[in-house]
């Protein structure tokens, strides 16, 4: 690789130890599929995240969550606010009701409610019944 592939390589795709950032393959893939968005009607405040960087999350209120939810996942079928799922960072069940909603580079992306401590984002997802055969089907945007 030349000096000038790499410099462009670093430059675009940056490794999240390089920059210190946790979960950047995963946030790149959201903002690919979700393309980019208009931020959502809610405060956003500071979230100091176990990496060393400060994030910006979204406060919803309750009776707003099932909307977003509906609104920003990309998974087939959409789990219920409910539902019980498995934070494959974490390695922890949690409430989906119980989300976070993160905003980054002009999109907005579902994360667990540990996203601030490893980084668990909607495709960090996974249902605790299937965790050897779960697989997730993304809606196509548009």
């Amino acid at each position: 690789m030349s000096k000038d592939d790499l410099e462009f390589h670093l430059k675009c795709f940056p490794s999240s130890t390089e920059d210190g950032e946790m979960s950047l393959g995963e946030k790149r893939l959201c903002r690919q599929v979700l393309g980019s968005l208009p931020q959502l009607p809610f405060p956003l405040h500071d979230v100091p995240c176990a990496d060393g960087t400060i994030q910006k999350e979204y406060v919803i209120p309750m009776e707003c969550r099932e909307e977003v939810l509906n609104q920003l996942c990309f998974l087939v079928p959409v789990p219920k606010m409910d539902d019980v799922m498995f934070d494959l960072h974490e390695q922890k069940l949690f409430t989906v009701r119980d989300f976070r909603v993160i905003r980054w580079h002009g999109t907005n992306i579902l994360a667990s409610p540990y996203f601030d401590h490893t980084g668990g984002m909607l495709v960090d997802w996974m249902e605790p019944d299937n965790l050897e055969e779960s697989v997730h089907t993304i809606k196509k945007k548009g």
